[in-house]
Order: structure tokens, then sequence, then C-alpha cells
């Protein structure tokens, strides 16, 4: 079984995940970070050994092509990348 994931983050910060399970050897786990979806979703894929089962998406419920999500600044600036690390 394939999993996909993907956390956008912005630039340098979209996180992916491609996630294997095998009920005989376990689970292999490819993860990266780059900075946009179309790139995302292409490694993610490029990893995937058959047609994923389930995606999984953290929020924003959209995504942009390239760059920042703009409408999202003020809270951005709020509260910085890493912030919710700090808890």
């Amino acid at each position: 079984m394939v999993f996909l994931g993907f956390d956008p983050g912005g630039i340098n910060n979209f996180g992916w995940a491609t996630l294997h399970v095998n009920e005989d050897a376990g689970f292999n786990l490819a993860t990266g970070v780059v900075s946009n979806a179309p790139d995302a979703v292409r490694l993610a894929s490029q990893m995937a050994t058959s047609e994923p089962l389930g995606i999984g998406i953290d929020a924003p419920l959209f995504w942009v092509q390239q760059g920042e999500l703009i409408h999202f600044a003020p809270l951005v600036e709020k509260y910085p990348i890493g912030s919710h690390n700090d808890r």
C-alpha cells in the first residue's frame, strides 16, 4: 500500500512524503522539502511504486503554484515559521 502526504509551507518549506506499507516487510518512508506544489507532487509520485491508497494534505485548502501564500502574510508575520515548534 502507498500513501502520500503534503505539508504546504512556502519557499523551501513545502514538505512531501511517500509511505510504502508492506504487511510482510514493514514500511519504507521517503520524505523531502521543496518550494512549490508541482515539485512536491512530482517527487512524491516518483517515489510511489503503485497508485496511492490515500493522500493527506495539511491545511490550507488551496495551493499556489509558486512562492508564498500571500493571503496568510499577516499570520506568518505574527506567528513566524517554526514558532509552533517552540510550544
